[in-house]
């Protein structure tokens, strides 16, 4: 609830430009903190994002092909800007992530509100305060912890005419694996490959896992990895997972594969099923019985 203190409307001592300055006052307070949860909510989605486009900047630049326990991680990345010096080597050079850490974008927070005569504060974050999961196999959820949050007017507390003590706060905010790139393709073929989602949802013709193949776009797949797993490098199945089917050309590779679904050809998953070739495809390319089944309909 809002607390005023000191503020005594005492008729025929207070003059009417002090009062309309107090309401003012009153009224931008009352705004910022209606506007709280989306403002912290936009500064901790910028941060979210710059985090995961810098980690595959500093994948595709470094030896080390994937960050193992990504999901984890990303607390680190998005709280210090950087990596763990000894597992990342150069992991401090990430100019793109050092401005847009969260603490920074907090910080940035706070200093719009106070050129408005707000005074925003909270206790200082830690990495324990961020977590990263998938809501669906195309959106993730990051979450905030704010502890203590507190909006007033002045910073010193007897100073103060106007308070909210909001307490503990949880910000959340979505991003979209489509405004990422592959990581799978990334680091396996050195491309970078920004996912999209395929339109058509249901197969059984040629022409249909022609044009998927084609589109180099990704389904929806609960046999597939999903985004954060493919950051770590991490090629089993989940139920908010992806997949797309590679093309024929990749069967140059000194593999021995099983399947021509990306996670399969580029990892050691697979469902002890023989490979099937396909009627009408080179016969290097070859799909995993299952896959078959859902792209052709029918059985090796």
């Amino acid at each position: 609830m809002v607390i005023l203190v000191a503020f005594l409307a005492k008729t025929g001592n207070i003059a009417g430009s002090s009062i309309q300055k107090s309401q003012a006052k009153v009224l931008t307070i009352n705004s910022f903190v209606r506007s709280f949860d989306s403002i912290v909510g936009r500064a901790l989605q910028a941060s979210s994002k710059q985090a995961i486009v810098s980690s595959e900047d500093y994948m595709s630049q470094n030896p080390t092909k994937y960050i193992p326990d990504f999901q984890n991680e990303f607390k680190e990345i998005i709280y210090r800007g950087q990596y763990p010096y000894a597992a990342y080597p150069n992991g401090n050079n990430l100019t793109k992530m050092s401005q847009l850490n969260i603490q920074n974008t907090l910080y940035i927070v706070q200093g719009v509100a106070k050129d408005n005569n707000i005074v925003l504060t909270h206790d200082p974050i830690q990495p324990a305060d961020i977590s990263i999961q998938h809501i669906s196999p195309w959106e993730i959820e990051v979450t905030l912890n704010l502890k203590n949050v507190v909006v007033s007017d002045n910073e010193v507390p007897a100073q103060r005419e106007v308070v909210w003590n909001l307490g503990d706060k949880t910000i959340k905010t979505k991003l979209y694996v489509t405004d990422f790139s592959d990581p799978f393709t990334l680091k396996e073929l050195g491309e970078d490959l920004p996912i999209k989602k395929h339109t058509q949802l249901s197969f059984g013709q040629k022409s249909e896992l022609d044009a998927f193949i084609a589109s180099q776009s990704f389904i929806a797949h609960g046999d597939g990895s999903n985004f954060l797993q493919r950051m770590a490098g991490v090629f089993t199945n989940d139920v908010n997972g992806i997949e797309r089917v590679l093309d024929s050309s990749r069967g140059t590779d000194s593999k021995d594969t099983k399947s021509f679904v990306d996670y399969y050809y580029f990892g050691d998953f697979n469902d002890n099923q023989a490979s099937c070739k396909l009627e009408g495809y080179p016969g290097n390319f070859v799909l995993d019985d299952k896959h078959k089944i859902y792209y052709t309909t029918s059985p090796c």
